[in-house]
């Protein structure tokens, strides 16, 4: 196992290049112990026998026949106490699929599974795997199959319709392990919408107890849903977006320190300048006049 997951770290982005190759690639591993690693692709995972643990620095996190998750790219993880699992691994940039993925990115499922996940704790994200139903992973193994049919012959025009099956079976996965309501699945999926909310909201920062209001919850239970999958608070959570978007217009725009806190919600110039400085470890006006010499380099 060790030389595999040598070959992922030495995947490069130019491998998913060749227009007659498919744009992902695709492992059938028996999993045994592996060190930490992290990579820049997507790496979709089905077990498909066996248990063992998916581990990350916050902690292990079981992994069983049917389990489905979704390694997004920066995620430092690894396997332990592996047990005659078996699994099959894609290995993939989205936008090197041959295919656009625009259609999906409407469905609830996709934005949960490509878009919340990546800002969850690593603790809730793989606690609340996706778990595939025996009939589900059934249909799973035959499409499965087919790619791994496709791969070995490489018939012409092998490439295109390798892409087109694993499109197929990417969808299939969406509607299926999503079919699991479970409360991880409610969380994500209220989060996913909330987080979206928000980012619709612009400048125009949003309070806490308008979001519980607009989303029929209340504000102890928003609190805890953003501690439980975010490890924050509503507060800071929005505290931060303010900050991030200072930042992009103290960069992008030529207004006043001032008239950018005004814009993100803060004020009182002095309590945006304190702000500022205490999360980016510069002051708004320093870190204006070094991304300005940065990008005159």
């Amino acid at each position: 196992m060790k030389k595999e997951t040598e070959n992922r770290r030495n995947i490069a982005k130019e491998d998913f290049l060749d227009c007659e190759k498919p744009g992902f690639v695709f492992l059938k591993q028996d999993v045994t112990d592996t060190a930490f690693h992290r990579h820049d692709f997507h790496e979709l995972v089905i077990v498909t026998d066996g248990s063992g643990y998916h581990v990350t620095p916050k902690g292990r996190f079981r992994v069983a026949r049917g389990d489905v998750f979704l390694s997004p790219p920066g995620i430092l993880h690894g396997t332990l106490e592996c047990s005659r699992l078996k699994t099959v691994i894609f290995l993939f940039y989205p936008e090197l699929t041959g295919f656009s993925f625009a259609p999906l990115r409407e469905m609830r499922e996709f934005q949960i599974f490509f878009k919340t996940a990546p800002h969850l704790t690593d603790t809730f994200r793989f606690r609340n795997k996706f778990h595939l139903e025996p009939d589900a992973l059934l249909h799973v193994n035959v499409q499965i199959r087919q790619i791994e049919r496709e791969w070995t012959l490489r018939h012409a025009g092998w490439g295109f319709e390798l892409n087109s099956l694993f499109m197929q079976l990417l969808l299939f996965l969406l509607r299926s392990v999503f079919r699991n309501h479970s409360e991880g699945y409610r969380d994500m999926l209220l989060l996913n919408e909330i987080l979206q909310y928000i980012a619709t909201c612009g400048t125009k920062t949003p309070y806490p107890s308008e979001i519980a209001d607009k989303f029929s919850v209340t504000q102890r239970s928003l609190e805890r849903l953003f501690r439980k999958t975010l490890d924050t608070t509503p507060i800071r959570y929005l505290m931060e977006q303010r900050l991030f978007r200072s930042q992009e217009l103290l960069k992008e725009t030529s207004l006043s320190v001032s008239e950018v806190g005004l814009r993100t919600g803060f004020a009182d110039s002095a309590y945006f300048s304190k702000c500022f400085s205490s999360r980016f470890g510069l002051s708004p006006r320093a870190y204006r006049k070094k991304e300005h010499w940065s990008g005159k380099r």
